[in-house]
């Protein structure tokens, strides 16, 4: 049987099964099992930082399993939440999860693990004069306060992607109205609508500032795809919660939320620029391109390999080998996964027959080293992790860069 904390994953010899793991906000503070839509079962131990969800059926491949085993979890912990049992969330579901299913040679079991780099630059340009000195930089005008920009820090303060977006929505709809107010009548009532002031606003600021890199791609029109993109579609979504028309559930569905992803980082990168016209503001340093990034990490195409083990000091990031301890090392048969990157994202995926990982008492955690045995980044398990009857075992190991520079495009929910 293989387990979690004590919590069975899948027993030996029981039916086909899938599932997930997903970490907590915290450690759970109370023990429930519940039974959800689907056949889905949910469950939460004391102590333990994760929530299982795990079904007696075939869901499909890893991310069809891992798909519906997020979304059961989310519904379990709506459950617990209810009964008052206890208020917690799911957080870095991306980047840090395990999930199972069932092939034709039997169970597998796959781990995924995503670190974080930044890189800055500070780029300074100097001018000379003709006769070959320095010249004094110009005045920087001021910057300028508006109750826009606290929108746009609660938008980079959160850890929630919705919460994102809407105080982003709120920075670009504040800094709109100071470009272009709303129209009013003599009663102080509205003139015009939302949507028709907003869109008014938006072809406004296209006068002076060009909201093309900003719209959709492909898009021919920026400000009527604007419109269209952040308020009647996804505003429209996030803002409301019948079901009779279009919504997102928040922490819902991948489709979705990658959309909101998508969206958050255009509509973050289109008010740095209206606050940069309106209100003289400057991000400092310089950001690192997607090819620049490419050539960083080509190396790991055929150099990193990925190794399991089971000792205990493996996340120490001042080692200088894999197991500083004495613990146990399995290697991982690996390759560069480009079907699993995108940009920004390098991506390695490794794998090991079932019954080489019976050889380890747990898994404490999964290294990436270069071919001189140098390791480079860890994914850890938060949990005691003990696998068997186990036809496979993968991990999914990324790097991904994040430029300090832009606005957000990652949240931990």
């Amino acid at each position: 049987m293989s387990t979690l904390d004590g919590i069975s994953l899948f027993a030996s010899g029981g039916l086909p099964t899938c599932g997930g793991a997903f970490l907590l906000n915290g450690e759970s503070k109370t023990t429930e099992t519940l039974n959800c839509p689907g056949n889905w079962q949910v469950q939460v131990q004391n102590g333990t930082k994760y929530v299982v969800a795990r079904n007696p059926g075939f869901m499909g491949d890893y991310a069809q399993s891992r798909d519906a085993a997020f979304l059961a979890a989310q519904q379990g912990l709506d459950l617990l939440s209810i009964a008052r049992a206890a208020d917690m969330g799911i957080r870095n579901a991306e980047t840090e999860h395990m999930v199972w299913w069932h092939e034709a040679t039997g169970q597998v079991l796959r781990t995924v693990h995503v670190s974080t780099i930044t890189v800055n630059f500070q780029v300074t340009a100097v001018v000379v004069g003709s006769d070959g000195q320095p010249k004094p930089d110009p005045p920087v005008p001021p910057v300028t306060w508006h109750e826009s920009l606290r929108y746009f820090r609660l938008s980079q303060a959160t850890d929630d992607l919705f919460d994102s977006y809407r105080n982003l929505f709120l920075a670009v709809e504040s800094i709109l109205d100071r470009i272009a107010p709303q129209k009013v009548k003599a009663s102080g009532k509205p003139d015009e609508g939302e949507g028709q002031w907003f869109k008014r606003a938006l072809s406004v600021a296209h006068a002076t500032v060009d909201l093309g890199p900003y719209a959709p791609i492909g898009s021919t029109n920026p400000v009527d795809d604007l419109y269209n993109d952040l308020y009647v579609n996804t505003r429209t979504a996030l803002f409301h919660a019948k079901t009779s028309r279009p919504s997102l559930l928040p922490q819902g569905a991948r489709q979705g939320q990658e959309n909101v992803t998508t969206v958050v980082q255009r509509l973050g990168n289109l008010f740095m620029k209206l606050a940069e016209g309106e209100l003289n503001t400057r991000s400092k340093g310089g950001g690192l391109v997607s090819g620049g990034f490419d050539h960083m990490t080509k190396h790991l195409k055929t150099r990193a390999r990925l190794h399991a083990t089971d000792d205990l000091e493996v996340a120490n990031p001042d080692n200088t080998v894999i197991n500083p301890s004495g613990g146990t090392v399995i290697d991982l048969e690996t390759r560069h996964a480009p079907e699993l990157e995108k940009p920004f994202l390098r991506t390695l995926l490794g794998h090991v027959t079932g019954d080489q990982m019976e050889k380890l008492t747990r898994i404490s955690g999964v290294v990436t080293g270069l071919d001189n045995g140098m390791p480079m980044t860890c994914g850890t398990i938060e949990g005691v992790l003990k696998l068997s009857d186990l036809a496979r075992f993968e991990c999914q190991m990324s790097i991904r860069h994040r430029n300090l520079q832009q606005p957000r495009g990652h949240f931990a929910s």
